[in-house]
């Protein structure tokens, strides 16, 4: 019983693992800090049956550091199955404005904030493609 037990929690652990990495990308990270802003990335399985939702996504949350209104942008790039589908196209330029010392995040849920969600995949039945990889370039932070 002791070995059922410790191999269903080796296997949870692993599954939650893998289900946070694609081809060794992980997912879950801090993927810019300065003095200014940290944006920090969450896979998360967004199956929520009453709003029609059963996907994955990566959802971002910057924080400002500082006392005072910070604009903060960037380019996202998205890598589908190790292909940039976004480089160099104007709609994934995001731009925030934060108050001091706010937090903002993405969410599961249709209103999100554009910019901090971005999808991974959904279950294989529907689409085979899945986020391998994503970059934020051009990120830049203004004092207001």
């Amino acid at each position: 019983m002791k070995f059922l037990s410790v191999f269903i929690f080796i296997s949870f652990i692993s599954q939650s693992l893998v289900s946070q990495t694609t081809e060794g990308v992980e997912f879950d990270r801090i993927v810019f800090e300065s003095e200014v802003i940290q944006i920090q990335s969450e896979f998360q399985n967004c199956n929520i049956p009453s709003e029609g939702l059963d996907r994955d996504y990566v959802i971002l949350t910057i924080r400002n550091y500082k006392d005072y209104d910070v604009y903060v942008e960037f380019d996202q790039e998205l890598y589908y199955d190790k292909i940039c589908k976004t480089c160099d196209k104007d709609e994934y330029h995001f731009t925030f404005r934060l108050g001091p010392e706010e937090v903002i995040s993405g969410k599961c849920h249709f209103e999100s904030i554009a910019g901090l969600k971005i999808f991974h995949g959904m279950p294989e039945k529907w689409l085979k493609e899945k986020l391998s990889d994503f970059k934020l370039r051009n990120i830049k932070t203004k004092r207001i």
